[in-house]
């Protein structure tokens, strides 16, 4: 370490020994933006005698910690301390996706989340916003500056059952990703330790460690994270990713600053208006009908509750549906939480014996589904139906659980995926939902029946 990088460590250590944390979160967001630089593979050659003087010269200073002993169940308590934190600031750089899915490059990323459901999360490029993307109680609002495009949705709101089992947005900060057990379930190696420096103090030091080879190809290919974590709080002080490049980890995401339980200012809960040429689409499907109920359905595991029902011009039907296990069926006591990735799979026939095809799937959003009906045969003359029968189960795809696992090659994912569907299935696939004679309502003037729905601002 040069002399000027110890003037500048010297500098920061007295700053922050004279005065506490400032208020102007914002400002200091900047500056740790504008500090963000990129991750450096370390060259392979050294010479040897000036690393030694080097780490010697450091660890004398106190700058290079060094191992203190065993930091058991560090890991746990962090979870624990991040599931009790009112909200969290960070401010981070990574390497993600390039434009128009060009090669990846390096974006500072800054997200704010609290625990009444607000997030926040934007990126920059060279100073550039790249991304937007705003979460509150009942709405999300995305931006893409790559394609010009923004999209707006209403969220139903959760049940409390399901809210107290749903992973909250700082985990999605933190750039985890992933529910808190998902490391230890995906067979990620957790190590755990304590490291001192003169400077710096004790911290816990928690990695997260997978590595494998392909089945396909037989490269390497692997991911660790490593959290940085105070042992008074049990809170994160830093978090980094790394994924496996051939034989060395290459560092994909590394956080600048983190401030836990720090007031969310109002600049950042400010609403978010597209620059000039951005198409913005507005869905407010659930905005309409997150509380109404045209008819509801059980089964010993299932209550399925149908919320709307729209009829195209040529008679295809859209449906709303909710779907929450029953108290005390097989699911609810199966499942760690409410599972969100089975399909609705929907069959109908109205009162003049047509029959009707679900078009390409669903669409899902907090325990919810969207889903279209196609009829078989467009609706003409003297053919006129008033009423039909849904019949409603839930569908487990194999070929659809391959994504599992970020759509990772590791073949243990994949085999867990389709167990859980196989557990699954056997417990609900013979439980239908049906709800009978349910009238039609009038058809609309378009062939969509969702149409009504769809908004688009051009600014």
């Amino acid at each position: 370490m040069s002399a000027e990088q110890i003037d500048e460590k010297m500098d920061e250590i007295i700053e922050q020994a004279a005065a506490p944390l400032s208020p102007q979160l914002r400002e200091r967001a900047l500056g740790a933006m504008a500090a963000c630089r990129p991750a450096r593979a370390r060259p392979r050659l050294r010479l040897v005698a000036v690393a030694a003087f080097a780490v010697a010269a450091l660890v004398g200073v106190g700058f290079v910690p060094f191992p203190a002993g065993s930091a058991k169940g560090a890991w746990n308590r962090a979870l624990a301390a991040v599931e009790r934190a009112a909200s969290v600031h960070v401010v981070a750089c990574g390497l993600e996706q390039g434009r128009l899915g060009g090669p990846r490059e390096k974006l500072v990323r800054e997200d704010w989340a609290s625990e009444d459901g607000f997030s926040r999360m934007e990126r920059r490029k060279d100073g550039e916003l790249r991304s937007v993307r705003i979460t509150d109680e009942d709405r999300v609002l995305r931006y893409d500056a790559d394609w010009h495009r923004a999209h707006e949705s209403y969220l139903p709101p959760l049940p409390p059952a399901a809210k107290a089992k749903s992973e909250w947005p700082i985990w999605q900060v933190l750039a985890v990703g992933a529910p808190p057990g998902f490391f230890l379930s995906m067979g990620y190696g957790i190590k755990e330790w304590r490291e001192t420096s003169l400077w710096g103090g004790a911290v816990d030091v928690v990695e997260a460690e997978k590595a494998e080879h392909s089945p396909r190809d037989g490269k390497p290919y692997g991911w660790k994270r490593r959290w940085v974590i105070d042992p008074s709080t049990g809170l994160p002080l830093s978090v980094e990713h790394y994924t496996l490049d051939g034989d060395r980890w290459v560092q994909t995401y590394w956080t600048e600053t983190i401030e836990w339980n720090a007031e969310v200012p109002e600049s950042a809960r400010e609403d978010f208006e597209p620059p000039p040429g951005t198409t913005l689409r507005r869905n407010t499907y659930w905005k309409e009908h997150a509380d109404t109920v045209v008819a509801t359905a059980a089964t010993r595991d299932w209550t399925v509750t149908l919320h709307g029902i729209d009829v195209g011009r040529r008679g295809d039907i859209s449906l709303g549906l909710s779907r929450w296990p029953a108290p005390n069926g097989a699911i609810s006591q199966d499942q760690e939480w409410p599972d969100s990735n089975v399909s609705i799979k929907v069959e109908a026939v109205d009162d003049t014996g047509a029959r009707y095809k679900q078009y390409k799937g669903f669409s899902y959003v907090n325990f919810r589904w969207t889903t279209r009906l196609d009829r078989e045969r467009p609706v003409g003359p003297g053919d006129n139906p008033q009423t039909i029968t849904l019949t409603i189960r839930p569908y487990f795809c194999p070929r659809c659980v391959e994504g599992v696992g970020f759509n990772s090659p590791a073949p243990e994912m994949i085999q867990r995926a389709l167990r859980d569907v196989a557990r699954l299935s056997r417990l609900s696939l013979d439980q239908l939902d049906t709800i009978r004679d349910l009238p039609l309502p009038p058809r609309q003037a378009s062939d969509d029946p969702m149409a009504r729905y769809q908004e688009e601002i051009q600014y």
